[in-house]
């Protein structure tokens, strides 16, 4: 090995060192910058000059160029979608056996875990022969997964050979036993090793050293005596080179998880508190603003959740900011229409194409949305639907050619077997023939690239499933199996997010910062930064630690801990970023919940000598007056230092108006109706008057609890045809509701339709046998059946479920909430005991009503004392109470009446005299006209917002 061939450098972490030694690298001839970590490949290209002789490759393409200068036959690198791919066809393949990942190989989550851990074996050069032998020499349970583990390793490797491509490891060991001629290439490289040991790799950097190469090895280090980066130590060890030690730092910087206290350089640290998220958020980009964008980096390890409120705060404050992230390929709305037509199109009837009615790339204003649904509407009821919805879109006019394309891709190709790849072309051919992909073509804003950037990932991630089964001489399948292949994929793909070029930048990680004077880290809490230790899901610590005993002498995979430890690394990092400034944030509340800051808070607050402190108060939401630089800050700081204006009283001023409100001669109501009357006037007037209807997304909930009433189960013979009726229901209501709500809630509706239809079933025949009835009737209109069509002289309208004897007690079913107890609210009394009135034909008549929302319990409430007929065995789900407890049968009902009459008189007050002013109270948190009236109990204009 020539002299000063390796060199290598423990350097205190930081803009400061990063830019001297690629700075100094470059001053000399060509060579090449790399670095173990990808995302720190970017930070470094920022300090190599365009017409520098030095190129920045990463450390597996470097690798590759190498293996093709020793004359080996190399295979192209393997990328991360070609990887994850064969090792997802890799587990199909392997057959269901005794091994632990047999139940759960199926699962993409599963796939993933297991892919990664299978690198993680290789990079420390246990590979399928190696994890045999270990297998004889652990316990049996890990001998197992070993073997598992070496199977899938094997069946990768043949993928990814019959794809003509090889791992990153393979290529490193091609090298290990090869002499390359680096005639015409470079001869110099700077590695930046950091902490992350990976011996195959080390073994490679000795390799090119050993063979003419001037390799220079940068590694972490602490500025004094503190513990950390434990791959850094490995690195230099393993190396077997004395290490050379470059930088230092202020007095956070040596102090910080060190064993020893240093004086030092005054260091500048900052603790931020705000009261949540958005206002956190916020005010970091108000101070970045002041200090200029390139002299402030935001630093967010939570960026998933912060980045939407980031963008928010954004645009109201009209501060740009740039921010690299990655976010579910499904949540791209282009690529879920991509996903919705092509599962539609499968499907034989033509109800499923009113998912695309409200997408926005349809460009589909309501009344041509109308129109759509309507042609759905009639084709559905053709014995041939879609050559019926092609019939009627063509003589509706031209505007619908886009649906006769879709028709006419559907049956000239949805019929036929086709290979991936050319399944994969047909859509794409598809997409761009239909007006909805001009997004993806022509101007550079900011919805095209996103959307050509998921219409780059649909594709690319089909085409490496084609690939791979090419390879493996994989057939034809039918459209059903393309379409459940794609979504799957999809499902589990992710796509980066267009970031604009200039603005305030955010990172992540440390390895996107650059020198910049100040760091401001949001959300530093427990849990998030430093994150909570967690063991690999494939090998446990237990099993690492078996692993390593059997390789004694070899380098020892990481467990938890260790793991765990690189937490400290990070802080240590970010610290040494800040040039000038540290300012370490968190919300002190989140949700409904106080927030407990960071432990690493109170290390730095040590570490520096102290630490400034800035509180901004939740009622602070804007800078003072002659601080607001932003247009939006003026305008809501003025608003709130202006004078108050005392609340209106909330009347009826015009003519119109007070004709809509007021009562109709002659007019019914439902019970429900009163109940809301004598909750509060403006609830009756908004719901029942003006028909708004706020809370559509909770009224698609109560809609399923009217399943049972719709299809008569108290009068069902069995649970077998009960439960037949209320899935059939179920499907109908679904499909009505398809074109309106998000594939995310109709799955979560379908879901929960389908436990309350198990409990619907469970808790009836269950109360059968519990409360035996008899002469049941459903749906029994107000008037008639012996149902009483007015109480106490106020004209009913709607409909009672069923109605039943019980033991002597009139009983109305019910498909809603029950009392949970004997004891009754004020409101309860009035709404079950209008349906309980309406029971009693003559003074021998008892009412009871019975409750199920499809939330597990049936109640049962009997206005009287309990009968004996109900005295059988518990059954589970079911409840009992009876209201008549101090006081006999009659004595209760006599006062139960009496008070019934006083809260009728009170609803009917609200009604007769027009009322309209708010009466909060429990009710407001379900009501959902608080931005109307102003006066909810939990946000009143009333309070003032000095209360917060």
């Amino acid at each position: 090995m020539e002299s000063g061939s390796l060199r290598v450098i423990r350097a205190v972490p930081g803009g400061a060192s990063l830019a001297a030694l690629v700075t100094s690298f470059c001053r000399r001839d060509e060579g090449y910058v790399t670095s173990f970590s990808e995302p720190l490949l970017a930070t470094i290209r920022e300090y190599v000059e365009e017409d520098s002789l030095v190129e920045v490759l990463s450390f597996p393409k470097l690798v590759q160029n190498a293996l093709g200068m020793t004359g080996e036959v190399a295979g192209e690198l393997t990328m991360g979608q070609h990887l994850q791919s064969a090792v997802s066809h890799a587990c199909a393949q392997m057959e269901a056996s005794e091994d632990p990942f047999a139940a759960s190989r199926n699962l993409p989550g599963a796939r993933v875990a297991l892919g990664d851990t299978l690198r993680e074996l290789l990079d420390h050069g246990i590979d399928a022969n190696e994890m045999r032998r270990l297998s004889y020499l652990v316990p049996p349970r890990l001998s197992a997964k070993l073997r598992s583990l070496a199977e899938l390793s094997d069946r990768v490797g043949d993928v990814l050979r019959r794809l003509g491509r090889e791992r990153h490891t393979d290529h490193l060991k091609k090298c290990l036993g090869a002499v390359p001629d680096w005639d015409g290439y470079g001869h110099r490289m700077l590695v930046f090793a950091g902490s992350d040991f990976a011996p195959l790799r080390i073994e490679w950097l000795k390799w090119a050293a050993q063979h003419g190469m001037e390799v220079q090895v940068v590694v972490d280090r602490h500025a004094s005596d503190g513990e950390l980066f434990d791959g850094a130590g490995r690195i230099v060890q393993a190396l077997g080179v004395p290490a050379e030690e470059l930088g230092d730092g202020n007095v956070l910087v040596r102090n910080l998880f060190a064993e020893s206290q240093l004086s030092g350089p005054e260091a500048d640290v900052e603790l931020a508190v705000a009261p949540d998220p958005l206002a956190e958020s916020e005010w970091a980009l108000r101070r970045a603003a002041e200090d200029g964008n390139d002299n402030l980096t935001l630093y967010v390890r939570n960026l998933a959740s912060y980045a939407p409120l980031l963008e928010a705060a954004s645009r109201r404050l009209g501060i740009p900011v740039c921010i690299q992230r990655r976010e579910k390929l499904m949540a791209n709305a282009f690529a879920a229409l991509v996903s919705e037509v092509l599962q539609a199109l499968g499907e034989t009837g033509v109800r499923g194409m009113s998912r695309l009615a409200a997408r926005s790339h349809l460009g589909l204003a309501a009344g041509r949305r109308r129109a759509f649904l309507k042609l759905l509407d009639a084709a559905s009821t053709s014995s041939e639907p879609w050559p019926e919805l092609a019939r009627r879109a063509e003589e509706a006019g031209p505007e619908w050619t886009w649906l006769l394309k879709l028709v006419a891709w559907r049956t000239e190709n949805v019929p036929g077997e086709r290979t991936i790849s050319e399944w994969s072309e047909l859509l794409t051919a598809l997409v761009h023939d239909l007006p909805w992909h001009e997004p993806l073509h022509g101007g550079q804003s900011e919805a095209r690239m996103r959307d050509e950037r998921a219409m780059h990932v649909l594709k690319s991630t089909v085409m490496s499933e084609a690939s791979i089964r090419r390879a493996m001489d994989g057939g034809a399948v039918g459209y059903a199996a393309f379409v459940r292949l794609c979504v799957e994929l999809w499902e589990n793909s992710d796509v980066s997010v267009p970031a604009k070029g200039e603005g305030v930048r955010v990172v992540n990680s440390s390895e996107g910062l650059t020198d910049a004077a100040t760091v401001v880290a949001l959300g530093m809490l427990e849990g998030s930064f430093p994150r909570r230790r967690s063991e690999d899901p494939v090998l446990e610590d237990a099993e690492r630690w078996a692993i390593n005993e059997a390789r004694a002498g070899e380098p020892s995979l990481p467990d938890s801990f260790a793991k765990a430890r690189k937490e400290r690394d990070e802080f240590y990092r970010l610290a040494c970023f800040a040039r000038r400034r540290l300012v370490l944030s968190y919300p002190s509340t989140n949700d409904e919940r106080d927030n407990v800051p960071a432990f690493y808070i109170e290390m730095a607050r040590a570490a520096a000598g102290g630490m400034r402190e800035t509180v901004y108060p939740r009622s602070l939401v804007a800078p003072a007056a002659s601080d607001c630089r932003y247009a939006s800050d003026a305008r809501l700081r003025a608003s709130l230092d202006g004078p108050r204006d005392a609340l209106p009283e909330i009347t009826v001023e015009s003519s119109e108006a007070a004709e809509v409100l007021k009562p109709k001669e002659g007019e019914t109501h439902r019970p429900e109706d009163l109940r809301d009357a004598f909750r509060c006037a403006f609830l009756f007037n908004a719901r029942h008057r003006l028909k708004l209807r706020p809370t559509a997304g909770r009224a698609r909930w109560y809609a399923l609890r009217a399943l049972p009433a719709s299809v008569g189960l108290a009068s069902l013979p069995d649970a077998g045809s009960a439960r037949s009726a209320l899935l059939g229901a179920l499907r109908s209501e679904l499909d009505n509701l398809r074109p309106f709500v998000e594939d995310w809630e109709m799955r979560a509706l379908e879901s929960g339709g389908h436990r309350m239809i198990r409990d619907f079933v469970r808790n009836e025949f269950n109360a059968r046998e519990a409360w035996p009835r008899e002469a049941v009737e459903t749906n029994v209109p107000f008037g008639e059946k012996g149902v009483r069509g007015d109480v106490m002289g106020l004209k009913l309208e709607g409909t009672i479920p069923a109605v039943s004897e019980i033991g002597g007690y009139r009983v109305a079913h019910l498909y809603t909430g029950g009392p949970g107890k004997a004891e009754l609210t004020e409101e309860q009394k009035l709404l079950y005991g209008v349906y309980a009135m309406s029971l009693v034909r003559n003074h021998s008549d008892w009412p009871a009503l019975e409750f199920d929302k499809g939330s597990g319990t049936r109640e049962i409430v009997f206005f009287g004392d309990t009968p004996a007929a109900t005295n059988g065995p518990k059954r589970e789900g079911l409840a009992r109470f009876a209201l008549a407890q101090q006081l006999s049968g009659e004595a209760f009902f006599e006062v139960f009446r009496k008070e019934l009459k006083v809260l009728l008189q009170r609803a009917l007050a609200n009604i007769r005299e027009g009322r309209v002013a708010p009466q909060p109270g429990e009710h407001c948190d379900q009501c959902g006209y608080g931005e109307l009236c102003r006066r909810h109990r939990g946000f009143s204009d009333e309070a003032g917002f000095d209360v917060l």
